[in-house]
């Protein structure tokens, strides 16, 4: 079994989380995140340029305390 080595970015507050553009509002996936309890994890997999960083960027502007962290997974960690 390989090692995998991590590409995880810091945590970013909603504070300190840079803007993008407003896009589509999608309260049905912005209630799921809500309902993810505190210190939970939430699990985002869609294809490229369905938006899931503004969805992410839409949810975290609603919240007083929550963050959020990247994590990337290409092909080669397959194993």
């Amino acid at each position: 079994m390989g090692s995998v080595e991590s590409q995880l970015t810091p945590s970013i507050s909603s504070a300190d989380r840079p803007r993008r553009p407003s896009g589509i509002r999608r309260p049905q996936l912005e209630t799921r995140l809500d309902a993810v309890p505190p210190g939970g994890v939430a699990l985002l997999v869609a294809p490229a340029g369905s938006g899931k960083s503004v969805l992410i960027d839409q949810w975290l502007a609603t919240q007083t305390d929550a963050a959020a962290c990247v994590v990337a997974v290409s092909e080669r960690y397959n194993d």
